[in-house]
């Protein structure tokens, strides 16, 4: 489920119709964090569940919310590599710096109940292991036979 699909229903505090578990995960600096935040913030106020994955160092921005965290590894020497913003290199400099990191969402994924929906919010860099998700979510609905292999 993409996430336009789950937003085509609109939900309120006071009728909460089939809630789903979103997943948001960002990493990065501050500048990331806050959008996502926002709209994990919103999502819960509209009766969903939220999980957020991000930086540990965000820890202290996220938990005072009562958002369920998980901190990610981060590896903040990345700051000081010179190619960090080097046109061709910088890319590289960040995939190294955050693999530590995105090698926990498809375990954290994998670990929810097989019959819970959810949505995976990531971050652009964290796309490959959104992907990754997915084909572990549909993995979960093939083994799954009691409900036919649909989704709702």
């Amino acid at each position: 489920m993409c996430l336009s699909e789950a937003s085509r229903s609109p939900r309120t505090r006071e009728a909460s119709i089939d809630p789903i578990h979103y997943i948001v995960v960002t990493i990065g600096s501050a500048g990331d964090l806050f959008p996502f935040l926002a709209l994990a913030l919103t999502l819960r106020a509209l009766g969903h569940r939220v999980s957020f994955l991000a930086p540990g160092q965000h820890g202290p921005w996220v938990r005072p919310t009562g958002l369920p965290f998980t901190g990610l590894p981060a590896d903040e020497a990345v700051l000081r590599d010179t190619d960090l913003w080097h046109p061709t290199r910088g890319f590289g400099v960040v995939g190294r710096a955050t693999r530590p990191a995105m090698a926990r969402i498809v375990p954290f994924v994998e670990a929810l109940p097989r019959d819970e929906r959810c949505v995976l919010l990531a971050h652009p860099l964290a796309l490959p292991e959104a992907d990754l998700c997915r084909a572990v979510q549909a993995r979960n609905v093939d083994q799954n036979p009691d409900d036919g292999g649909k989704e709702d």
